[in-house]
This record gives C-alpha cells, sequence and structure tokens, in this order.
C-alpha cells in the first residue's frame, strides 16, 4: 500500500517495530510523518521517537495499513426531543411562572431551561455575531461543557443524557428529520 499524506497508518518496520504514524511527507521513496500514541525503539538507543516526534523512513522497509483513525463514521440513529426556541418561555420545562407586580407585572420569570442572556461584558444592545440580533433577545443554557448563548430560532435538544443544549436551525435540519 502507498501511503498517502494526512492519513494515520499503522507501520511495520524492519528494524523499528511496529508503531502508528501520520504521513506528512513523501519524497521519493522516504516517508515523513509524526509518531501517534506509540514508542519507537530502533536498534540505536539514541535514536527512539515518541509520541508526537517526527519520524523519517524508507518505503522499502516499510509495511503500512491504515489505521482505524481514518475510518468514516455514521452518527448513531437515536431520537431525541427538541423544541425550537425564540423568545424566552418557548421551552416547555422553562415553567410559566409571572410577575404579579411591579415594573415586570404580567412578564415571564426567567427560564429554567433557558435563561436571559447577561454577560458583564456584553450589554444588551450590542449585535450577535451569529445572527444578527441584539444581544438582549438571546438566551443562555448551561450545557457539560460550560454554557452556550441561545438565538432566537436555535434548537434546544434534550441530549443523551438528559442534558440540554442548542443548535443552529440550518444544522438541525440538516441532521434530524421529525419521527411520528
Amino acid at each position: 500500500m502507498s501511503p498517502i499524506i494526512g492519513k494515520l497508518y499503522n507501520v511495520a518496520h524492519s528494524r523499528k517495530g511496529k508503531f502508528t504514524m501520520r504521513v506528512t511527507a513523501i519524497n521519493g521513496e522516504w516517508i515523513s510523518g509524526v509518531v501517534v500514541d506509540s514508542v519507537v525503539k530502533a536498534v540505536m538507543e539514541y535514536n527512539v521517537k515518541y509520541s508526537g516526534d517526527e519520524i523519517t523512513v524508507r518505503d522499502s522497509h516499510c509495511f503500512f495499513t491504515e489505521a482505524e483513525g481514518n475510518m468514516k463514521y455514521r452518527k448513531k440513529t437515536c431520537v431525541i426531543d427538541a423544541v425550537k426556541w425564540i423568545k424566552n418561555g418557548d421551552h416547555p420545562l422553562d415553567g410559566n411562572e409571572r410577575f404579579t407586580n411591579g415594573p415586570f407585572d404580567g412578564e415571564l420569570f426567567e427560564g429554567k431551561i433557558v435563561r436571559y442572556y447577561r454577560h458583564p461584558n456584553t450589554p444588551g444592545y450590542a449585535i450577535c455575531d451569529h445572527c444578527g440580533s441584539k444581544m438582549h433577545v438571546h438566551g443562555w443554557i448551561d450545557t457539560l461543557e460550560d454554557g452556550h448563548i441561545v438565538c432566537p430560532g436555535d434548537w434546544i435538544i434534550t441530549g443523551v443524557k438528559g442534558e440540554f443544549y442548542p443548535i443552529k436551525n440550518d444544522i438541525f435540519l440538516e441532521t434530524y428529520e421529525k419521527v411520528d
């Protein structure tokens, strides 16, 4: 097998043993790459290579097989719950409690899933880089990775671990289809 630049290979070398490398360059019969999750022990002790080290080998001394890192994967099929979010209170688990007096009389409390977006360094009148709307109309959702801004029109997904996270409308429509 002739290696291809950028791909990951398991290499069996006549003198250096077995290791894994990502090919970065090919120059005639010389193949260069980076050692990945391996230690390459050469005949000479001073020539040991570790993960992340550059290595160059002669093609005629090696047998290359593609490593699993090059395989294509399909997203597992699972059914998820999703709600399109436009404004505060759109998620069914946000609650529907309202203020009963004062300047916010009749308005919804902050959502339990999608909270009001607020950040000390971003005023509410600032324009969102993602959707072009004022930040005042955005939400915030806590996720396993910390948290994300929710733009009007994003979908709120319930993940396989019961967590919530936002996904842009175009990506949602490309990735998911309605289940009856």
